[in-house]
């Protein structure tokens, strides 16, 4: 059941109902959909494309809401977004999982935010039975890099 107050769903309630529920729950009450330029570092060629966002309080949800992939070509092994806005930025430092592209195929990834506006990407990699995060994760200096089609993370404030 999603959250809601009571017996009512957030898709049913009136500007005054969502208004009172947004302001006891920390939710961003105007439901409006905000987007940023990512300013990156690890291309020759940066990544062209808005990254969309929804920030419920504590809760933040980034996603590529292009018609197609957010790649550049790479001249580095690091994929970085310099400028996440203050409003969504963290107060420590977070990671979690998430999917990219390296070389113009999907992997699995890790992504982590610092305090100081900051959203690195590594590759995850294999080290006998177990997936490792960070640890020679690094993407290829040449070729295509960015964020696939319908890429989503979620994360805590």
């Amino acid at each position: 059941m999603p959250l809601s107050p009571g017996r009512i769903l957030p898709r049913d309630m009136d500007d005054r109902m969502w208004a009172t529920f947004a302001t006891q729950s920390g939710i961003q009450a105007d439901r409006t959909e905000r987007s940023f330029t990512p300013t990156w570092t690890g291309f020759s060629v940066a990544p062209v494309g808005d990254i969309s966002y929804y920030d419920f309080g504590a809760i933040v949800v980034l996603w590529n809401d292009t018609a197609g992939q957010i790649v550049g070509t790479s001249d580095a092994n690091t994929m970085v977004i310099t400028n996440l806005p203050d409003a969504i930025t963290p107060d420590n430092s977070i990671i979690g999982q998430t999917i990219v592209i390296d070389n113009s195929g999907a992997y699995e990834g890790q992504f982590s935010i610092t305090s100081s506006n900051v959203l690195g990407f590594t590759l995850m990699t294999v080290s006998g039975a177990f997936i490792q995060a960070g640890v020679g994760g690094l993407f290829t200096a040449a070729g295509n890099k960015g964020l696939p089609t319908g890429w989503l993370i979620v994360y805590a404030k």
